[in-house]
């Protein structure tokens, strides 16, 4: 029965949802993180269709609203990595190390990303780097082995090394 101030309760919603950008209303972290997520599934299906272009913009548009997903951030690199732009891609990846040290995806595709890139020795430092961070993952270590079979040298632990 209170239908003016139910009137005025409505007015007021739809005029707050058609703010401009610069009045753009603020969102929680909880809401800004599950946003960020959509957006990133929608660019992992993108990218799965071979849609770089609109893979790149999807994961772009999660990091402005999550900067610190660093999984978000390494599939960028991925993605731009996959492109052919592995400069910028090593931008993403530099910056995951910086801000978690620990996270090894990342660590991982900047050693193939600079192995590629003909920058063997930071690629193999940033695998020796990640099987110190978690030897018990063989990632690294099969990159160090392969990149040693290609030089003819001695891989670690065998005869040879001791």
């Amino acid at each position: 029965g209170k239908y003016d101030e139910a009137r005025q309760i409505y007015s007021r919603a739809i005029n707050n949802s058609y703010q401009d950008d610069e009045q753009e209303v603020a969102l929680d972290p909880f809401a800004r993180g599950k946003i960020s997520n959509m957006h990133a599934e929608l660019g992992y299906a993108y990218h799965g269709l071979g849609r770089h272009s609109d893979a790149i913009r999807e994961f772009e548009k999660a990091l402005l609203l999550s900067p610190g997903f660093v999984d978000i951030r390494t599939k960028l690199g991925h993605v731009l990595r996959d492109m052919g732009r592995s400069e910028e891609a090593l931008v993403h990846y530099r910056q995951v190390k910086e801000e978690k040290p620990d996270y090894l995806p990342a660590r991982l595709a900047l050693g193939v990303t600079l192995f590629s890139l003909k920058c063997k020795q930071e690629a193999i430092a940033e695998w020796q780097e990640c099987v110190s961070l978690a030897p018990a993952d063989k990632r690294a270590t099969t990159y160090l082995r392969m990149v040693n079979s290609q030089d003819g040298a001695p891989e670690p632990g065998s005869a040879m090394d001791e």
